[in-house]
């Protein structure tokens, strides 16, 4: 699903205007959409309304006239009618006229008290100030009643493309949002401000629609790349050789996990190079994937094991680094060497910590990165709250300074390609425990060690990863669930792809 940013709706509304459709039309559409949403919610009783000043307020206001003609009983907040325009003055005038009671600043608090339900309509998704004085009391007022808010196009307060909040924002349990879905709601933080997610059509044609060129993606089950079929007479030697260099003392669990993720997603071949000590424990543990004990030191990889790299990597189709891996100067090095090399390379965890931007930049062949925030902040040096409020706009800018795909992991992951980005639907907080992160990288790994390419496996990978933990939840319960779950779900994830 194609998700746009305020300044392409802009355009949008503003050539449906010049094309003969009235922006009174678009209002009334909204609002009587925002209308009949609640009621399909929420039988009649009793509703509060806090309508802005602009467009967005006016849509409110079209609801609450639709919603008195349903039967409910509405009270409209105005906040600053003064700034109203024409358009928006003579929906407040037909409101009124309708039955709607309105009040203002001095008079609105019995009126909330009274309140059901709430219908916010104060900001659209224009908006870019920090929200203070009256807008932000009126937002923790209603935020605190704890009663039911229905948002118009966006949870007032909201940035409309980084989905954070201005300061303060609406905590909505639905969104009805216009036309097409705006990054800020779709993505995070701004999704958990929204609740449920309503796109309707408000009349603005398709051809229009269609000019605006979002290089933005909500990944949904349909919208995943195809997993090819298997030819009657395949063998192992049809579905790539994956080699995994990662584990140190205390850390073995971490390249376990990502190479039975590899093996799930149905890469023909797994080796694991690990510290030569992990030898006995890797062996009993994961079966059907081989190791290569290599000389170390420490309990991590020596320097005399990067000189079997050209070995290593002999007959492999990709390279994940990093699960478990320790940051040494031995691994420093080995990123550097690895770096340089021509095979699809998937860096993550310690992988990452033993490198830094500059040596990213100077990769050679396709390169995948699965950074979480605080190891994506490292990198660029910047802190994490500043990428967590801004995670698509870093994303994609990493992703064009060092020419890779990158995984932005956490709520709503960010996928970030050549001049695209993805938000990924699944997963959850079941995946707040270590180990997750080394399930990704095996899938994403696995999935390219069979050819696919680096966009597509990182986008196919990270949705079947996410719809495991939600299957693995479903199961075992938020907190229970363990990232090793994930082994008993994977397969239903793919055959759900298979089955779109």
């Amino acid at each position: 699903m194609k998700i746009y940013l305020p300044e392409d709706v802009r355009i949008m509304d503003s050539d449906t205007i010049k094309l003969g459709i009235d922006q009174q039309i678009l209002m009334e559409n909204a609002g009587s959409a925002t209308a009949r949403t609640i009621a399909d919610h929420y039988p009649k009783c009793r509703i509060f309304v806090a309508c802005g000043s602009g467009h967005n307020g006016g849509d409110g206001l079209v609801a609450s006239r639709y919603l008195a003609n349903y039967g409910y009983k509405v009270d409209a907040l105005i906040i600053d009618p003064a700034k109203m325009d024409e358009l928006t003055n003579k929906e407040l005038l037909l409101a009124d006229a309708c039955g709607v009671n309105i009040t203002d600043k001095e008079n609105y608090s019995g009126y909330i008290d009274s309140s059901d339900i709430i219908v916010d309509a104060i900001f659209g998704t224009g908006l870019s100030r920090i929200v203070s004085g009256f807008y932000a009391k009126i937002i923790e007022e209603l935020n605190r009643t704890g009663k039911p808010i229905i948002s118009c196009d966006i949870p007032s307060g909201i940035n409309g493309i980084s989905g954070a909040p201005n300061g303060i924002a609406i905590k909505a349990v639905i969104t009805v949002t216009y036309q097409v879905a705006k990054a800020g709601i779709f993505s995070s933080p701004g999704f958990k401000y929204a609740g449920k997610i309503f796109v309707e059509d408000i009349g603005i044609p398709n051809s229009i629609i269609a000019k605006a060129k979002s290089d933005i993606d909500f990944v949904e089950q349909n919208d995943l790349p195809q997993i090819p079929a298997r030819e009657p007479d395949s063998h192992k030697g049809d579905f790539g050789h994956l080699l995994i260099i990662g584990g140190s003392r205390g850390k073995s669990g971490a390249v376990i996990m990502s190479a039975n993720a590899a093996l799930r997603v149905g890469t023909g071949l797994v080796s694991c190079a690990i510290p030569q000590s992990l030898s006995n424990p890797f062996g009993s543990t994961v079966i059907s994937a081989m190791s290569l004990p290599l000389p170390e030191e420490n309990g991590s990889i020596s320097f005399d094991a990067i000189r079997r790299l050209p070995l290593l990597l002999d007959g492999k189709t990709a390279l994940a680094v990093g699960p478990g891996l320790s940051v040494t100067m031995a691994t420093r090095a080995l990123l550097r060497s690895v770096l340089l090399t021509s095979v699809t390379k998937i860096i993550d965890a310690d992988g990452l910590n033993s490198t830094d931007i500059n040596q990213l930049k100077r990769h050679n062949g396709d390169l995948i990165i699965t950074p979480h925030p605080g190891e994506f902040a490292r990198l660029i040096n910047k802190p994490v709250a500043e990428i967590q409020n801004n995670r698509i706009d870093y994303a994609k800018k990493l992703s064009g300074d060092i020419n890779a795909t990158v995984i932005l992991k956490g709520a709503r992951t960010v996928i970030a390609g050549k001049n695209h980005v993805w938000i990924n639907s699944t997963g959850g907080p079941a995946l707040a425990k270590g180990g997750s992160g080394d399930y990704l990288t095996g899938i994403v790994a696995g999935l390219s060690a069979q050819g696919m390419p680096p966009e597509q496996a990182s986008i196919l990978g990270t949705w079947i990863h996410g719809r495991a933990s939600d299957l693995a939840e479903e199961k075992f319960g938020t907190e229970s669930c363990l990232p090793t779950d994930l082994d008993k779900f994977i397969g239903r994830s793919i055959l759900s792809v298979k089955s779109c």
